[in-house]
C-alpha cells in the first residue's frame, strides 16, 4: 500500500535492529518496492521485484557458516561476517555462487517463480565494488531486477554500522551511489533510485538554508529535486 511507503522508508533506519542478514535483507526489500512503486511497476511486478530483493542474499543463511570460513553463526548472519567472504578472492566468490544458486532452487523448485530470484541471488554475489560482470559467456549483462537490487543492498548496507566501519548518513551513502560513475552501478538507474528513494529519508532531521531545523515527512513532490523533501519545521533560527 502506497500509504505505507514512508513509514516503511523510515523503519529501513531504525539503528535498534540493523546489522543482522534478515534486517538486511528485508530493508533491501522494502528499498527496492519503493523504487518499483515510483517507477510505477504493476503490483505482480513489484511482488516480483521485492521478493527477488529480499531473497539476494538468502544463500549466506542457507550456507550456515560460510564453508567455515567464519568460527561462530553468529558471525555467519551479520554483514560484517558476510563482506569478509563477499571481498575474498574471486574465485571462492565463484563457488560461493554456485552454491546459492544451488541452495534457492533447493528452497523452491525449480520453475518461472524461483528464476528470477535465483538469477538476482546468483548475479549479487560479488564484492560490492566490483560490477557485475564476466558472470556469463559472452555479452550479456546483469539483470534489469540485479541493477536496482544491488543499489538498494548497498544503500543499505553503507548505512550500518559494519565492524569498524561507521554507518554512513542516508544522504552520503546516496552520493556515493550517485558519484560511482558507472563502475557498480548503471549510471541511469542511479538516478532513478535517487529520485525514487530521496536524498534524505523520512524522519531525518536536517537543518536548512535558513538555519531553522525540521523533519523530513515525505519524499520530493517532484522527484527531478530529489534533493527537496517535504519537511515539518521543528526549531526555527532562533531556537524556538
Amino acid at each position: 500500500d502506497p500509504r505505507y511507503h514512508n513509514l516503511l522508508l523510515a523503519l529501513v533506519h531504525l539503528k535498534a535492529y540493523k546489522g543482522t542478514l534478515f534486517c538486511h535483507m528485508l530493508n533491501t526489500g522494502v528499498l527496492s518496492i519503493v523504487f518499483g512503486r515510483r517507477m510505477g511497476l504493476s503490483r505482480n511486478k513489484l511482488v516480483d521485484l521485492g521478493m527477488a530483493a529480499f531473497h539476494h542474499d538468502l544463500g549466506w543463511a542457507l550456507l550456515g557458516t560460510l564453508g567455515g570460513q567464519l568460527e561462530d553463526e553468529q558471525s555467519a548472519l551479520s554483514m560484517s561476517g558476510i563482506n569478509y567472504v563477499r571481498n575474498q578472492s574471486s574465485s571462492e566468490m565463484a563457488e560461493i555462487r554456485v552454491q546459492v544458486a544451488r541452495a534457492l532452487v533447493r528452497l523452491g523448485g525449480f520453475n518461472e517463480l524461483v528464476l528470477n530470484r535465483l538469477i538476482v541471488a546468483y548475479e549479487c554475489q560479488i564484492p560490492e565494488n566490483a560490477p557485475p560482470a564476466d558472470l556469463y559467456y559472452g555479452e550479456i549483462d546483469a539483470s534489469f531486477m540485479t541493477h536496482v537490487v544491488r543499489m538498494a543492498s548497498s544503500y543499505d548496507e553503507h548505512t550500518t554500522q559494519r565492524g569498524e566501519h561507521r554507518a554512513l548518513r542516508p544522504d552520503q551513502a546516496m552520493r556515493r551511489i550517485l558519484d560511482d560513475g558507472g563502475q557498480t552501478y548503471d549510471e541511469f538507474l542511479a538516478k532513478l533510485f535517487a529520485n525514487a528513494i530521496g536524498l534524505y529519508p523520512v524522519g531525518t532531521m536536517v537543518e536548512l538554508d535558513s538555519g531553522d531545523l525540521g523533519m523530513v515527512i515525505n519524499l520530493p513532490s517532484d522527484p527531478v529535486h530529489f534533493n527537496r523533501p517535504q519537511v515539518k519545521l521543528i526549531v526555527d533560527r532562533s531556537g524556538n
